[in-house]
């Protein structure tokens, strides 16, 4: 018996320093209420039943920068499978979202409060499903994504958005070189197969290529559905903007510009 448990214990020991070598964290969410960061880092499994935000809740006060980590099937009951913001947001350098869900945001949610900042390069949100809006990203607040080589592929919502969904008076820049949204999915009587502009502004910035490919909504191809809202492409010299899904809209209050804006915005080198 004595051997027995001499024996468990070593198991229990190993299994632990596994995890510690693999650098998986489990743990109950994070509330972040001031400035943290975390890197290199991998967080699966989080089921938030509560509140938003999967594995981190970033409250007023919280100025969150997370570096070279994977979330990897985390949910939450509301809102941002893996992250919901309300102040700071900081994500840069080989993150990748796989696989979380929630109902508004399967990988985040961004308050109207909150201003997030993606950047640096390979960012990829694959598989990430929400039960209403925004299969991987629902922007309310502020939003900046500009990085070299970012992937939104297979990201579901039953709703509007299969990859990102954009509130009303919002605003989500893209700028980057090798862009890619694919396969993404919005459901039966949603829109924006890849992206749904709720009446607020989107600029998408290439600085090489920026592909929409296999994308749908209610089933039919779409890359972009716009509601009163405004949408700006900007394709730098010997870039281009590949649309082999459609752009929508059924209202006469939708702007469409092309490499022309109020706002001049840089794409990255």
């Amino acid at each position: 018996m004595k051997n027995f448990f001499q024996i468990m214990l070593f198991l229990v020991f190993v299994f632990c320093i596994q995890l510690l070598l693999q650098n998986v964290v489990l743990a109950a969410h994070y509330v972040i209420t001031e400035t943290s960061t975390t890197a290199n880092q991998t967080f699966e499994n989080f089921n938030e039943t509560a509140q938003s935000g999967g594995v981190f809740y970033i409250g007023t006060g919280g100025k969150m920068t997370i570096t070279s980590a994977t979330f990897k099937n985390n949910q939450a009951s509301q809102y941002g499978g893996a992250i919901y913001n309300r102040c700071i947001l900081t994500i840069e350098d080989g993150v990748m979202f796989s696989s979380n869900t929630s109902k508004d945001g399967g990988a985040i949610h961004n308050n109207s409060n909150g201003k997030i900042t993606i950047r640096g390069e390979r960012v990829i949100f694959d598989n990430n499903n929400s039960s209403d809006k925004g299969g991987a990203i629902a922007n309310n607040g502020s939003m900046t994504i500009e990085v070299k080589n970012i992937v939104f592929s297979s990201n579901t919502a039953s709703y509007n958005g299969g990859a990102i969904h954009n509130y009303g008076d919002d605003m989500l820049t893209v700028i980057g070189k090798n862009v890619e949204f694919k396969n993404n999915t919005a459901g039966v009587n949603g829109n924006g197969g890849a992206i749904y502009n709720g009446a607020g502004t989107i600029n998408l910035v290439s600085a090489r290529d920026m592909k929409f490919t296999g994308n749908k909504a209610s089933g039919v191809s779409n890359a972009i559905y716009d509601n009163c809202g405004i949408i700006n492409l900007y394709a730098g010299e010997g870039a281009q903007i590949v649309f082999n899904d459609r752009i929508t809209s059924e209202d006469s209050y939708s702007v469409l510009n092309i490499n022309q804006s109020t706002t001049t915005l840089n794409a990255i080198g």
